[in-house]
């Protein structure tokens, strides 16, 4: 292991900040999401698999705090249709504030296929009626 590599030399010191720096770490799942969430802001800088993870992580946080928004439950919203003002507004905050994929997201919200959730973000995106207006509002304070 890389840490192995470190003791005793700087050649194995140097080699193991390099594997750190790729996105490899020595600990637990708890710190790794630790790690995670430290790197909120700096997504663009990640790749493969931490890019879906740390996504994924984001995704989950924006989602918790959008339900607090509307009031309910993650299992009411699922039971909602995808025409729902409030569940499209959901959708449209994860697919606009994180890396998660549309796949991600119809299967999060029970949406069905993934071409469901990209039409519910896209309607709800245009429209510029009062109720989506309100609701694009309320998510984007979900956001910090």
């Amino acid at each position: 292991m890389a840490y192995e590599r470190a003791a005793g030399n700087a050649a194995g010191v140097k080699a193991a900040y390099k594997d750190l720096r790729r996105g490899w770490y020595v600990g637990d799942a708890e710190f790794g999401e630790w790690l995670l969430e430290r790197l909120t802001g700096h997504e663009k800088q990640l790749s493969g698999v931490q890019r879906r993870d740390h996504g994924e992580a984001e995704a989950e946080r924006l989602l918790r705090a959008g339900l607090a928004v509307v009031g309910f439950s993650l299992e009411e919203v699922m039971m909602w249709p995808s025409v729902d003002v409030r569940k499209q507004s959901l959708a449209w905050l994860l697919k606009t504030r994180t890396t998660v994929g549309m796949a991600w997201i119809a299967d999060r919200l029970c949406m069905g296929h993934r071409s469901n959730a990209s039409r519910a973000v896209s309607r709800f995106r245009t429209s510029q009626g009062k109720e989506e207006r309100k609701w694009r509002r309320k998510m984007s304070q979900c956001t910090g």
